[in-house]
């Protein structure tokens, strides 16, 4: 018999990609590194601390452009300091 010890909606995956992000007031986007996503949230590697229930956009513009960029409002549910930045985890709230 498998066990799944996993709890989660929807699986995870790993995506180690390039993205960028912004808060609802900036104009311009600030770097990031894309973690995971699954289909409700993602988790980003931030230069800065996000506050916890702050909506945002992030986009990921993949290196192949057979696949359209993701863009996305989120919501930081937790924000943990790691690798010398900042390990942000979201939750998707539209995609745009």
């Amino acid at each position: 018999m498998i066990l799944d010890e996993n709890k989660r909606d929807h699986y995870r995956m790993s995506v180690d990609s390039d993205g960028e992000y912004r808060s609802r007031a900036a104009k311009n986007y600030k770097k990031c590194r894309v973690r995971d996503l699954s289909a409700s949230g993602m988790m980003l590697l931030t230069e800065e601390a996000i506050k916890v229930g702050d909506p945002f956009f992030v986009r990921i513009v993949p290196s192949h452009s057979i696949t359209p960029p993701l863009d996305a409002e989120i919501e930081a549910i937790r924000c943990d300091p790691a690798d010398g930045g900042y390990e942000v985890a979201c939750k998707i709230i539209k995609i745009h």
